[in-house]
């Protein structure tokens, strides 16, 4: 109360402008200051800690909630591969998560435990595939940051945040950047603006980050699916009730910023049964978090929902259409070499409001459809043998991945402890 006194009397005598003002040394001297000297502190200490080679420490830094990625991939290669060499932990706020990787013998601690912070402060190998998020920087220094990314990008990235302090304080640059090939590497300064060049640019590499072309580890998922399910956070292809005989049809929208999709809208749920039935076939429907899916699509036998934060590489081999929109998961079915179907109903308003890579009509392998008619004609071709894009497929993906073969974890673990 006694505070709350003075302020109301200081604002009284010296006007909203001295007070304002006020305010705002008072924040940078009792609190911006001495919060920048502290966090600069512990990151010159932890060079001094000293770091272990043998652990590698994952998270998802962004949220904190989910197992799924680049990073998911490396943490459960290490596991099985390299379980004497390599010492892998995952680091969860998810209470659910915590447990069901306990439950799968995997090591796992809370995020901001004190043993998700000591181990942190010990791991030799950080890697991440998003901006810093959650992730504690300070506790970084002499870690090796590798940055993954999180995947080829088809839309146009969000503008950089170049301020000073934001930069001092934030994040420490990566000490490895992953990518598919040279030509991926190049991809992003095909973007029309130094903006958003310098956006994906900003949390991918720098000046001197080691740039490393090995594949991503989510690909290998795809190309060798050896990696175990998880009850719970993966969907189990053997639960989908997908036959033998069925032609899966996977439709992957990305995320919509501010103007989401109804299913309802871009599908005719009546037609698209329809045609289901008459192919033997079934449509799996992976929504982004914006997708409304309150839909009568729910009461269909032939349609699925998948739930938004599943992992999609887990069951993408089991997909034999892909229809997708501006998604980098397009550039991980190339590897699978299957017809892909491009339905941007919103086109217009999406380059308005997120815009797309400016290359992004010469780097699609497959038609782009803009409404329901167009895309059931084009299923319709293809489910009777039609293959227009084949050879644009092989094209662009020996563009945009060195390597095939689904080791690119391996290549990964090799490339740094060998630099």
């Amino acid at each position: 109360m006694k505070l709350l006194r003075n302020s109301v009397n200081i604002l009284r005598e010296d006007g909203i402008v001295h007070f304002l003002k006020r305010i705002y040394i008072f924040t940078l001297s009792k609190i911006v200051f001495p919060y920048v000297i502290l966090h600069l502190f512990m990151r010159i200490y932890t060079y001094l800690v000293g770091r272990d080679s043998q652990i590698w420490v994952f998270s998802d830094f962004y949220s904190g909630q989910e197992f799924s990625q680049n990073k998911r991939y490396l943490f459960q290669y290490l596991s099985k591969e390299n379980p004497g060499e390599d010492r892998p932990i995952w680091l969860t706020r998810s209470s659910e998560l915590y447990e069901r990787l306990l439950d799968e013998g995997y090591e796992v601690y809370k995020l901001n435990s004190i043993k998700g912070r000591y181990y942190i402060l010990r791991a030799k190998y950080i890697p991440i595939d998003a901006g810093p998020g959650l992730f504690p920087w300070w506790l970084t220094g002499g870690a090796n940051i590798i940055q993954m990314g999180h995947g080829i990008p088809l839309k146009a990235s969000a503008d950089s945040n170049t301020n000073w302090l934001h930069r001092l304080v934030s994040w420490k640059t990566p000490d490895y950047g992953v990518f598919s090939s040279e030509h991926e590497r190049n991809h992003f300064n095909q973007y029309d603006s130094e903006a958003k060049a310098r956006a994906w640019l900003d949390h991918r590499l720098d000046r001197d980050t080691h740039t490393i072309y090995t594949g991503y580890p989510k690909t290998d998922a795809i190309v060798s699916p050896a990696f175990d399910t998880i009850d719970g956070i993966d969907v189990v292809p053997e639960k989908l009730d997908i036959k033998e005989s069925d032609v899966v049809i996977g439709y992957f929208p990305t995320l919509r910023e501010g103007h989401g999709l109804n299913i309802d809208e871009v599908f005719d749920v009546e037609r698209t049964e329809e045609f289901l039935q008459q192919n033997d076939a079934k449509l799996l429907i992976k929504p982004h978090r914006d997708l409304d899916t309150d839909t009568c699509i729910l009461e269909s036998n032939l349609i699925e929902l998948i739930q938004p934060d599943t992992d999609s590489h887990q069951f993408l081999a089991e997909i034999d259409i892909l229809i997708t929109d501006y998604s980098s998961i397009y550039f991980d079915f190339l590897l699978l070499d299957r017809p892909i179907i491009f339905y941007t109903p919103d086109y217009t308003d999406y380059t308005r409001i997120r815009g797309v890579h400016p290359n992004y009509d010469n780097v699609i392998a497959g038609p782009r459809v803009n409404n329901f008619e167009e895309l059931l004609k084009q299923l319709e071709s293809i489910v009777n043998g039609t293959d227009e894009f084949a050879h644009r497929r092989q094209e662009i993906r020996n563009h945009f991945f060195k390597y095939a073969d689904g080791n690119a974890c391996e290549r990964i673990v090799k490339s740094i402890k060998n630099t």
